[in-house]
């Protein structure tokens, strides 16, 4: 996937619009501002209010970011009220570290965990969307599981991975 083809995929995966529907543009983190819902580095209240409010403004807020160098310490401050591990603040994060990426799959991944916050979870999700968006995944991040995953099941140590993706896949058409 080319950067230009990642980045109208992405933009298209990440627009929402306040009311938590997808749209073609992205959302105002400034009109959440504005509302009075989201004040940079005050504590963020979500009692009363709908979560596609908050949704919204951390997506529009990450894709603002995007690209600039100091976006980290922005979305430390935009979201210092948070705990670390709190949705909104690692949506944001997620949001930035895909659209700052331009299809680099390693950078977006190395991205989300150095910025902090739910470093794990981060990089999990990013590399998962990333995989969904059709970003080539370079060998080095899949050669060294040979084909086969470490599991914690009764049982079973590991598992081969195509034998997972297949189950999935029964069970998805299944519920379909």
């Amino acid at each position: 996937m080319n950067r230009r083809d990642f980045l109208a995929a992405s933009s298209t995966t990440l627009a929402l619009t306040a009311s938590g529907a997808a749209a073609g543009t992205p959302a105002s983190a400034a009109g959440a501002v504005r509302e009075g819902t989201v004040v940079p580095g005050a504590p963020i209240d979500v009692s009363g209010r709908s979560a596609a409010v908050f949704t919204a403004a951390a997506v529009g807020f990450g894709r603002s970011v995007a690209g600039s160098l100091d976006a980290v310490p922005r979305l430390h401050q935009q979201y210092a009220g948070l705990p670390p591990v709190h949705a909104i603040n690692n949506l944001a994060l997620v949001v930035w570290a895909i659209c700052s990426c331009g299809g680099d799959f390693s950078a977006a991944i190395g991205d989300a965990v150095t910025a902090g916050w739910d470093t794990d979870c981060n990089g999990a999700t990013v590399g998962g969307l990333c995989g969904l968006m059709g970003v080539t995944i370079p060998d080095h991040w899949t050669r060294p599981w040979n084909g086969r995953i470490a599991v914690g099941l009764a049982g079973h140590s590991e598992l081969r991975l195509d034998d997972v993706l297949e189950r999935t896949v029964a069970v998805a058409r299944r519920i379909a």
